[in-house]
C-alpha cells in the first residue's frame, strides 16, 4: 500500500539516522576522557570511531560479551549494570554517554557512583518517552507511565516509560549535567532491525519522494559534553533523517522535513 503525505510526515519526524561521516574536529576535544555505558553493539562503535577520530580517550564499560579481548585503542573495564559496577570505582572521565540504560534501577545505580567521576553524562533516550503522538512533542510534552514502579520487563509497552524513568533516574543523579537525547529510528552500520527498508525501496522505485533530515546523532552525542548545558533535564529530541547509506546517499541527504524533492530514476 503506497505511504500517504501523513504517514510519511509522521514517519519522517520519527527518524534519526547513526552518520558516518565524520564532522567533529579533532582540536575540539584535545585529551578529553570520554566513558561510554556500552560500546560494542550498534551504535557504540560509531560513537567509538567518532571520539578517538576527534582526539577522545575512550573507556567502555560492558559486559565483555561481543568483544571479550577489548576494542584497539579502547580501555575495556568489565561489569555489569545489574550491580556489578566496581570496575568503575576509582575513574575519572569528562563525559559519559549512555547507549545501553533501559532499567531505571540500572541507570539510577550507574548515575550516582559516576556522579562524582564526571562531568556531563549524555543519555540516550527515545521518542518512545512520549505519551502520544496525537500533536507534535516537544521537551515539555507529557511521557508515558507505567503501573507500578516495580516494573523491570522492557517489552514493546514497557519500553517507553521505562526510558521515561530512566531519564528521570540520569538527572537526579546528576542536575544540571544530563543532556537526553531522545531520537526516533536510529538506523546504519550494525543495524540489524531492518527497520530502514521503507526509504531505499522507495528512492530506488524514483519519482517525488517526502524526505527527512537531521542532525549526525554520533558526532551530536559526542560534542555535546563540550557545550555549556545549563538548563537542567536538558532534551533534544532528534526528529529527522540524514542518510549516507546508498542507494539514498545522495538523494534525500540535507532535504528539509517538509520538503519535497525530485528524484530521477
Amino acid at each position: 500500500m503506497p505511504m500517504s503525505r501523513r504517514d510519511a510526515l509522521k514517519l519522517a519526524g520519527a527518524t534519526a539516522l547513526a552518520s558516518a561521516t565524520p564532522v567533529l574536529p579533532a582540536a575540539e576535544s584535545p585529551g578529553r576522557r570520554l566513558l561510554i555505558l556500552g560500546g560494542t553493539s550498534f551504535l557504540g562503535p560509531q560513537l567509538t570511531q567518532r571520539a578517538l577520530g576527534a582526539g577522545w580517550s575512550v573507556t567502555h564499560f560492558n559486559r565483555g560479551r561481543r568483544a571479550p579481548e577489548g576494542v584497539p585503542g579502547v580501555e575495556t573495564l568489565i561489569g555489569d549494570r545489574d550491580g556489578k559496577l566496581d570496575a568503575l570505582e576509582g575513574g575519572r572521565w569528562d563525559a559519559v554517554i549512555d547507549t545501553s540504560g533501559y532499567v531505571p534501577r540500572h541507570v539510577r545505580l550507574s548515575a550516582e557512583l559516576l556522579a562524582p567521576a564526571v562531568g556531563r553524562y549524555v543519555f540516550i533516550s527515545s521518542i518512545s518517552v512520549y505519551a502520544g503522538f496525537s500533536k507534535p512533542n516537544d521537551e515539555s510534552s507529557p511521557v508515558g507511565r507505567l503501573e507500578s514502579d516495580t516494573i523491570e520487563e522492557v517489552s514493546g509497552e514497557t519500553y517507553g516509560p521505562l526510558k521515561a524513568l530512566c531519564e528521570q533516574a540520569a538527572e537526579k543523579a546528576m542536575p544540571g549535567r544530563t543532556c537526553v537525547i531522545r531520537p526516533g529510528l536510529i538506523v546504519g552500520p550494525m543495524d540489524r532491525s531492518g527497520r530502514f527498508t521503507y526509504w531505499p525501496v522507495r528512492v530506488q522505485k524514483g519519482g517525488e519522494v517526502l524526505a527527512p533530515d537531521a542532525p549526525d546523532v554520533v558526532s551530536w552525542s559526542i560534542s555535546l559534553p563540550l557545550r555549556n548545558l545549563a538548563v537542567p533535564a536538558q532534551c533534544h529530541p532528534v526528529s529527522a533523517l540524514r542518510t549516507t547509506c546508498d542507494p539514498a546517499q545522495a538523494l534525500l541527504r540535507y532535504s528539509r522535513v517538509t520538503s519535497r524533492i525530485g528524484i530521477a530514476r
